[in-house]
């Protein structure tokens, strides 16, 4: 029997996954949604001028952070006021909390964006 709109909406809930960390620390991490991957695409890859595509020159891995790590109630974790908070954790953390980001959304399969954009290029 087809769902209704509400059944549909609260039937699929958003992928999540929990990223080991150093010394037995745990974080989770969220699937985002179409609203919120875009909003994070035109940061990492903001329109230039000249109406091309072009690529943010840092921040990508303190982005995916604050967009996708969640508080066991699901709740956002970090919000974009905490940029400078963030970029403040070990590159070696950040980069484990993005690549689960990355990885859990479907994007570049864990791999760095960045990279993957340059080495193609």
């Amino acid at each position: 029997m087809p769902l209704t709109r509400e059944e549909f909406e609260s039937a699929i809930p958003f992928k999540t996954k929990l990223v080991d960390l150093p010394d037995g620390v745990q974080v989770i991490v969220s699937e985002l949604s179409v609203k919120d991957a875009e909003e994070l695409d035109a940061k990492n890859f903001p329109i230039g001028p000249d109406q091309k595509t072009t690529v943010a020159p840092n921040g990508h891995d303190v982005r995916w952070a604050i967009a996708c790590l969640r508080n066991p109630d699901g709740s956002r974790m970090y919000t974009d006021a905490d940029f400078d908070r963030v970029s403040g954790f070990s590159p070696r953390i950040l980069a484990a909390i993005a690549n689960g980001a990355r990885e859990v959304n479907g994007v570049g399969s864990g791999t760095n964006p960045v990279e993957s954009a340059a080495k193609n290029s």
